[in-house]
């Protein structure tokens, strides 16, 4: 499989992922959480490329292509800077060789709060911060979910697919 194909692959397949957790809401009392099941692809990707340019290209393309699916230009804003936190976020916690599952609860983390400051900032409140503790809880809880399944993924990858250039 090139890597066009692997790419293409990632970004369909955290689109449907992305469709299916607005369908279907896990954290009911806790307003504005989500399961975060795009990051599964994202650190999939972190760990089968080695240039982190065509892990950025997935997270771009499918930030920007869901936006198209029923949201607006703030949650553009929101999620292209958690997105890309997160991201370099769990580069710099990869690179330091820790667990997969605590990649993913860091990145989930790292997300929330880029989201947050953000959300402090053009809503220019910055008690919204008081909400971060909140969606730590979650973000621990759906990383290590998403960190596990994301390990599972990665075990059963065909030898092909693993470490692209």
């Amino acid at each position: 499989m090139t890597k066009l194909t692997s790419i293409s692959l990632l970004i369909t397949i955290a689109l449907i992922l992305s469709l299916i957790e607005k369908m279907f809401p896990i954290f009911l009392f806790v307003p504005g959480a989500k399961l975060g099941l795009c990051n599964l692809v994202t650190l999939i990707a972190i760990y089968l490329f080695k240039n982190k340019r065509d892990v950025f290209k997935i997270i771009f393309i499918r930030v920007i292509l869901s936006s198209f699916f029923g949201t607006n230009i703030s949650s553009l804003i929101y999620s292209i800077t958690g997105a890309l936190l997160s991201f370099l976020a769990m580069s710099f916690v990869k690179s330091k060789s820790s667990s997969i599952i605590y990649i993913s609860i860091i990145g989930a983390i790292t997300h929330n709060i880029a989201q947050m400051v953000v959300a402090a900032i053009i809503l220019e409140n910055i008690y919204l911060i008081f909400y971060l503790p909140c969606l730590i809880i979650v973000a621990i809880i759906s990383g290590f979910f998403v960190g596990a399944v994301a390990k599972h993924t990665l075990y059963y990858l065909p030898l092909g697919l693993k470490e692209m250039e």
